[in-house]
C-alpha cells in the first residue's frame, strides 16, 4: 500500500490517498543496478536520521 499525505508549512499532515502498489520485478533502475540502490546524500540520510516514519504510520485502514 501506498499512502499519501497533504501538509504544509502551517498545517500538520493529512491524509489524501491511499492505494495499492506492487513491487518492480526487475529491481531498482529497471534492474539495470544489480539490485542495488544509490547510496543516500548527506542531506538526505540527516533528514531520514531526525524525520524517521511511525512503524505502521503507513497503514490505510481509516480513509
Amino acid at each position: 500500500m501506498v499512502k499519501v499525505w497533504l501538509t504544509g508549512t502551517a498545517t500538520t499532515a493529512v491524509p489524501v490517498m491511499c492505494v495499492k502498489a506492487h513491487v518492480e520485478p526487475v529491481g531498482p533502475y529497471g534492474g539495470r543496478s544489480n539490485g542495488k540502490y544509490r547510496p543516500l546524500t548527506q542531506a538526505a540520510k540527516a533528514y531520514y536520521q531526525t524525520h524517521s516514519i511511525p512503524y505502521d504510520s503507513w497503514k490505510c485502514d481509516k480513509l
